[in-house]
């Protein structure tokens, strides 16, 4: 064998020697042959490629073929045959394949275009010669050769997929996972991040056990190994090749290629691996070698050895079919509509896609349509008409709605097939499910119209300031809103003042202080926004002053700010304000010495006032208690007479006679009610005059209130719900228990009859004071007496026995120690108490 493969920065050449002999034979005596059985060749694997010339005649198919040939054999003669492969791999790079587009060129193209390649010359191999040196040198020279175009071929392919990944994500896992070949990627520390399907059947370990895990701990064999070496070196940035190297952990051969993988800096961030298993390629030319005497001596022998070789074409036959196999991983499914007959064929992944089972057999043009979702059944049906019209490819996404009722979006192409009357005959494309690339797609529309709403909502000016051009690129409409102006007046601005006209509208004084806060953004490096406050002139004229937050937006491979953006709020009226406040602070201050000395005259005044006061409430305590004690006593006599008189004359009275007498009774009672309650008012006075605070706790008060009332409680199905967020507090305990008690007992007392009673009591802490919270379900108050309910003797339901003395006691107790009761309530719902209670601990701290 005799082959060189020279590479430089400018050219790459490939020189051939055995296989010139060979090419020139094929060029000169067998091109017909070899063109036709080209063509039935690539038929035959369904070559995808040929999608793209379903229009032309058969003599034009040949001719092209032919054409191909031709170039290929001459280029071998002239070792052009690699250069002219690269051109033509850069024209595919660069979109300008003849009636080919640049996506056309899929990896299975490029799989079953080398592999029809090699079984060509297979073919005709033996009608050249029976040399066996010479047919293993010319099978090395062309297998050396497919593996050098291969792996340009792949940096190419490697190089398309960067430009669209984002587009061809799906279909580069697609080639990695149904390729012949092992693929792995390593990271820089020689653990794997990928494995693909091929690798699994060349290794026998899965996927999901060697992934994250060091090469050599997966394969120990593998250490020291020329593999392991190579791989270093790639890692380092060189791009290495082995040829027939042997496996060390299973018997065979392999070829493979190493290479660096760079991130978007172009720094070394992994290495990729692409093994291809030469095992059967070696094993043939071992057995050719072992048998060359055999094969120069017998004829028919050599004929066996091609026996074999066409059993490793068979196996490459099922290595394409593995590979169409590899379409449902893809989730890209085919499809071909035979327009004369009406019927459809779809591929397995395509009724997978569609949800469509196996059984069923009659699938029309209508079948299709039916499963397109109604909303995109209109634009399909016409973009396939339009495609009968005009004969031109097309491509659409639209959604459909699967037989369980599942919708997904679909990528749809296909292209029409043109018969001799010029109409289409048939129709054939591809279905891919894309509904997890468009749901993703959809959720970015969703946020960027979130954002535009935003922007366009918000009452501040939003803009984006470019640095480098010191001009802004993007204002949101609040901008035209605060300015006046509208965007097309705002556009003329740009072209009569030019890209600075926004420096026209600021004040003179400010521009000097914008322009030094600009800058300073530019090497900027912190995460906090920055403020400023400048003037900025309106259509009318009017500066208006506003306030100004900026925080860098994008900044260069220096790290240096490029664009910032700005949140600006006009502040005009606070500035007024502020004026206005400078200008009245000396008038206040005049007003305030004048207040100072009537507020001193007033205090005055109003001590002598409030000792005053306090002699009366003094005295009309006084007045209560002597009261209350002296009508005691002919209240107990009348009630002894009332006894007496009931006892002598009971059996005489008549029914409206013991009413009145009952009437009379209950008339005393209230009456003894009342002097106790004033009594009682008395003696809170007094204590509260008194009043001493301890610590008091919630709880074990409401345990000792619950006892108490628990009779009650029972009879009406009272339920008390207790949520304690402060357990205590510095209180008069007493009084503290009767506030309680007070609140407790109303709550039950004035229950809704339809329902039982259900107090809710709680408290927590607010600045100084105690928040004590308690809440019924019971009758409720109406609006206008609630400001009433607080008074002395002040009952709001007749038929409810009561004093209307026990909400006044209680707001006397709070107020007294510094703290205020609220009420809230609905008729038919219920009241809401807030106790207010001042926490004496707290004031003492």
């Amino acid at each position: 064998m005799s082959l060189v493969v020279q590479e430089n920065n400018s050219k790459s050449l490939f020189y051939f020697k055995e296989a010139k002999k060979f090419t020139n034979y094929l060029l000169n005596e067998r091109l017909e042959e070899v063109t036709k059985e080209n063509l039935r060749m690539m038929r035959e694997h369904q070559l995808p490629l040929l999608a793209f010339f379903d229009h032309l005649s058969e003599e034009e198919l040949l001719l092209i073929v032919r054409q191909s040939l031709q170039e290929f054999f001459t280029d071998v003669e002239q070792d052009a045959a690699l250069t002219k492969a690269l051109v033509s791999l850069i024209h595919w790079k660069n979109n300008e394949l003849p009636g080919i587009p640049k996506e056309g060129v899929q990896g299975v193209d490029l799989v079953i275009g080398y592999s029809i390649r090699k079984q060509l010359f297979l073919k005709f191999l033996p009608d050249f010669t029976s040399d066996c040196h010479q047919i293993v040198s010319i099978m090395q020279e062309m297998e050396a050769f497919h593996i050098e175009l291969k792996r340009h071929a792949f940096d190419t392919y490697v190089s398309i997929q960067k430009e669209e990944l984002r587009n061809h994500n799906d279909f580069l896992s697609s080639l990695v996972s149904s390729s012949e070949d092992a693929i792995m990627a390593f990271d820089p520390e020689l653990k794997l991040t990928e494995w693909n399907i091929s690798s699994e059947k060349m290794f026998g370990a899965t996927r999901k056990s060697v992934l994250g895990t060091d090469i050599v701990e997966a394969f120990p064999k593998l250490k020291n190994s020329v593999y392991i070496k190579s791989l270093k070196q790639a890692l380092k940035g060189e791009r290495a090749q082995l040829i027939r190297q042997p496996y060390v952990n299973r018997p065979g051969w392999y070829d493979a290629v190493l290479m660096p993988l760079h991130d978007k800096n172009g720094n070394i961030n992994g290495a990729l691996s692409i093994i291809h298993d030469v095992t059967a390629t070696v094993e043939q030319e071992e057995r050719l070698k072992e048998h060359q005497e055999e094969l120069q001596a017998s004829n028919e022998e050599l004929q066996e050895s091609l026996a074999q070789l066409e059993e490793t074409q068979e196996i490459l036959r099922t290595a394409v079919e593995q590979l169409e196999e590899a379409q449902a991983i893809a989730h890209l499914g085919n499809w071909e509509y035979d327009i004369n007959r009406n019927l459809v064929f779809w591929s397995k992944e395509m009724r997978h896609i569609y949800g469509i089972g196996e059984d069923e057999l009659d699938l029309t043009y209508n079948t299709y349509l039916e499963l397109i979702h109604p909303d995109d059944r209109e634009i399909v049906a016409t973009t396939i008409a339009n495609c009968f019209e005009d004969h031109m490819p097309f491509a659409i996404e639209h959604r459909i709605c699967r037989r369980d009722g599942q919708m997904c979006w679909v990528l749809g192409q296909g292209r029409a097939s043109i018969g001799a009357d010029g109409r289409p005959y048939k129709l054939s494309g591809t279905g891919m499910d894309i509904t997890s690339r468009k749901l993703a797609e959809l959720k970015i529309q969703e946020e960027q119209h979130f954002i535009r709403t935003v922007t366009d909502t918000t009452p501040d000016v939003i803009t984006v300031f470019d640095l480098e051009k010191r001009v802004n690129i993007y204002g949101n409409r609040e901008l035209y809103e605060v300015l006046g102006y509208t965007p097309e007046e705002v556009e003329e601005l740009r072209k009569t003042k030019g890209s600075n006209w926004v420096y026209s509208l600021l004040h003179p004084e400010d521009l000097p202080r914008f322009f030094a806060f600009i800058e300073s953004l530019r090497s900027y490096t912190g995460m906090q926004a920055r403020e400023i406050e400048y003037r900025g002139k309106n259509k009318n004229g009017d500066y208006l002053w506003v306030t100004g937050r900026y925080n860098v937006f994008k900044r260069n491979e220096k790290g240096q700010a490029t664009q910032i953006i700005g949140i600006t709020r006009d502040i005009t009226e606070r500035k007024k304000a502020e004026q206005l406040i400078l200008e009245n602070e000396s008038r206040l201050r005049e007003i305030n010495n004048k207040l100072e000395e009537q507020v001193a005259s007033r205090t005055s005044e109003l001590s002598r006032k409030n000792h005053q006061l306090t002699r009366i409430n003094a005295d009309l305590d006084n007045f209560i208690y002597t009261a209350s004690h002296d009508l005691k006593a002919p209240i107990a006599n009348l009630e002894g007479l009332l006894t007496l008189l009931d006892a002598k004359i009971k059996a005489s009275l008549s029914e409206r006679e013991q009413n009145l007498l009952d009437m009379i009774y209950k008339s005393v009672n209230r009456f003894k009610k009342t002097i106790k309650d004033l009594t009682d008012i008395a003696h809170m006075q007094k204590e509260l005059e008194e009043e001493v605070a301890e610590v008091v706790h919630f709880e074990p008060l409401l345990q000792d209130i619950q006892a108490d009332i628990s009779n009650l409680m029972q009879e009406t199905g009272t339920q008390l719900h207790i949520n304690l967020g402060v357990e205590k507090l510095s209180y008069n305990r007493k009084n503290m228990r009767s506030v309680l008690h007070n609140l407790i007992t109303n709550a039950i007392k004035y229950k809704h009859p339809d329902r039982a009673p259900k107090v809710h009591i709680s408290t927590r802490r607010i600045g100084d004071y105690v928040l004590l919270r308690v809440s019924d379900n019971g009758l409720g108050i109406p609006l206008k007496q609630q400001d009433k309910i607080f008074s002395l003797f002040k009952r709001l339901h007749k038929d409810i026995e009561g004093s209307g003395m026990g909400l006044y006691i209680v707001k006397r107790i709070i107020e007294n120690s510094g703290g205020k009761i609220e009420v809230e309530s609905e008729v038919e719902q219920g009241s809401v108490f807030n106790l207010y209670l001042l926490d004496q601990t707290v004031n003492e701290s």
